[in-house]
C-alpha cells in the first residue's frame, strides 16, 4: 500500500471517486509560528480562491504552521444520515477548485481511496514531496453508522507544519473544535480552553480528539439501544413458560398477536424487535471495526509520544499519553462491545424461550386432538361389527325375507346373536393389544 501510494499528488483516477459541485461553508482554522489561530470560511470557487491567495496567510512560510479544514457531510438530515456515498461528495463547486485546496494544504491521494470505501480504516503513509518528508495520517468510521465521518492529517516532522482535514463533521463536531483550538477570552494568546501551543500542532490531538468525539456519539448510542432492548426483552412474552393451564384456541392467538411476533406480519411486532436486533448486530460490527483500528495504532504510541516532546513547551504536565490514552480508549469499546453482546444474547434466549412456549402449547393441542381422535376411533370400533353383519345380511345370496303374512323375518335374532358377541370380541381384543403395547413399552423404559 505504501508503494502504491508513495506518491502524494492526486492523480485522475482518484479524483474520479470524488464528487464536487455542492455549496456547504468548509470552516477553516490556520495559525502560525505564534500560536494565535485565526478562523475562516469558504463555500464558493471566488471565496476559496480569495482565501488562498492572501498574503497575510502562506503555507509555504519557514516556522510552525497548522492549517484545519472542516467540511461538513453532503447530507445531515435524519432520515439519509446512512448514506454509503455521502463522504465522496466534497463541498466545492468544481474539480480545479478542489485540486488547488490539496495542492495547497498538501492532501495526501490515499484520502480519494478511503472516502470511497465504507469500512473503519486506519493508516499511516509515509512519503517524500517537494516540501521534505512527511507522514499522513487517516482515520474513517464505518459507513453503516449514522453519521460516519473521516480525518486526515498531513505532518511534516522536521518544518513542524501540520494539514488536518476533518470531513463529514456536524456543526455540533466544528463547534467543539472551534472552542479546543481558539484561544479563550484572555491577553494570552496562548491559553485555550482545550489545547495548549504545543498540543495545537501535535497530530495525535487531532486523531485523538476524532476518537474522542466517536466514542462520546457512539456509547450514546449503545446506551439507548441497549436500554430499549433491555425494556423490550423482559416485557416480551407475558405467559409464563411453567405448567401454566392451557389457553383456548382464541385466547393463544389474541396473545400471540399481542405479545409475540413470530409468525405473523410485521404489525405482530410493533416495537420493530427485529429491526431493534439488525441494528444493535450493526452497531456492534461497527465498534468492533472501530476498536480493530485503534489497536492498530498502538505500534505508534512510540511515534505520538516523540511528537509531544518535540513540543516547546516540555514542562505541560497537562499532555496526553498515547498509549494511555488508546488502551483506556480501547478497553472502554471492549466493553461496550460486550454490552452489546450480553443484550443480544439476552435477545436470542427470548426468542427461544417464546418459540418453545408455543412449541410446547401447539403439542398440547396436538395431544388434546389426539385424544379425541381415539375416542372417535373407539367409538366407531363399537358400531362398526354391527355395521359389517348387517351389511352381509343385505347381500341377496340368502333369502332373508320373512313368511308370507308375518312382518319380521325369523331370522331377525341372528342378526343380534352374532353382531353383539363379535362386538364384545372386537373390543376385547383392542384393549388386550393395548395393554400389551403398554407393557412393553413400559418394559424399554426400565430397561434403559
Amino acid at each position: 500500500m505504501d508503494i502504491l501510494w508513495g506518491r502524494p499528488e492526486f492523480t485522475d483516477s482518484d479524483i474520479r471517486t470524488l464528487r464536487f459541485g455542492t455549496k456547504d461553508e468548509t470552516t477553516i482554522f490556520y495559525a502560525g509560528s505564534d500560536g494565535a489561530v485565526h478562523e475562516e470560511a469558504a463555500t464558493s470557487n471566488e471565496e476559496w480562491l480569495a482565501f488562498l491567495e492572501k498574503p497575510t496567510f502562506n503555507v509555504s512560510s519557514t516556522g510552525k504552521q497548522l492549517v484545519i479544514l472542516c467540511t461538513p457531510r453532503k447530507h445531515q438530515r435524519p432520515e439519509r444520515v446512512r448514506n454509503a456515498m455521502a463522504l465522496q461528495h466534497l463541498p466545492f463547486e468544481k474539480e480545479k477548485t478542489f485540486r488547488m485546496v490539496a495542492e495547497k494544504f498538501h492532501m495526501h491521494r490515499a484520502v480519494g481511496s478511503i472516502l470511497s470505501h465504507g469500512w473503519s480504516t486506519f493508516c499511516r503513509i509515509p512519503f517524500t514531496d517537494e516540501a521534505g518528508d512527511g507522514f499522513s495520517y487517516n482515520l474513517r468510521t464505518q459507513q453503516t453508522w449514522d453519521f460516519d465521518s473521516f480525518i486526515s492529517v498531513t505532518y511534516y516532522p522536521q518544518l513542524g507544519k501540520t494539514f488536518v482535514l476533518c470531513h463529514g463533521f456536524t456543526v455540533g463536531d466544528i463547534q467543539l473544535l472551534r472552542e479546543r483550538v481558539l484561544p479563550a477570552d484572555t491577553v494570552d494568546s496562548s491559553t485555550r480552553a482545550g489545547y495548549t501551543t504545543c498540543a495545537l500542532f501535535n497530530p495525535f490531538t487531532y486523531l485523538a480528539f476524532f476518537i474522542s468525539l466517536e466514542r462520546k456519539g457512539r456509547f450514546d448510542i449503545v446506551e439507548q439501544k441497549t436500554a430499549k432492548m433491555q425494556l423490550l426483552v423482559q416485557n416480551f412474552g407475558n405467559v409464563p413458560t411453567g405448567d401454566e393451564a392451557p389457553l383456548e384456541d382464541n385466547a393463544m392467538v389474541a396473545h400471540r398477536t399481542l405479545t409475540s411476533p413470530f409468525g405473523g406480519p410485521k404489525s405482530h411486532d410493533p416495537d420493530d424487535m427485529v429491526g431493534l436486533f439488525l441494528n444493535l448486530g450493526h452497531l456492534k460490527t461497527g465498534l468492533e471495526g472501530w476498536r480493530d483500528q485503534m489497536k492498530a495504532m498502538m505500534p505508534l504510541v512510540k511515534e505520538f509520544a516523540v511528537m509531544e516532546r518535540n513540543g516547546d513547551d516540555d514542562s505541560d504536565k497537562n499532555k496526553t499519553d498515547p498509549w494511555a490514552y488508546l488502551q483506556r480508549t480501547i478497553d472502554e469499546y471492549d466493553f461496550m462491545i460486550n454490552k452489546c453482546t450480553m443484550v443480544m444474547d439476552g435477545t436470542n434466549l427470548a426468542f427461544q424461550m417464546e418459540s418453545a412456549h408455543w412449541t410446547r402449547r401447539d403439542q398440547d393441542i396436538a395431544i388434546r386432538d389426539g385424544k379425541q381422535m381415539k375416542s372417535i376411533a373407539l367409538l366407531t370400533m363399537v358400531f362398526l361389527p354391527a355395521t359389517f353383519v348387517a351389511t352381509f345380511m343385505s347381500v341377496p345370496i340368502v333369502n332373508w325375507e320373512p313368511a308370507e303374512g308375518d312382518t319380521t323375518s325369523p331370522l331377525f335374532y341372528v342378526f343380534f346373536a352374532i353382531s353383539c358377541p363379535l362386538t364384545l370380541v372386537v373390543v376385547l381384543a383392542y384393549f388386550w393389544w393395548v395393554g400389551c403395547f403398554t407393557k412393553k413399552k413400559a418394559k424399554r423404559r426400565s430397561l434403559v
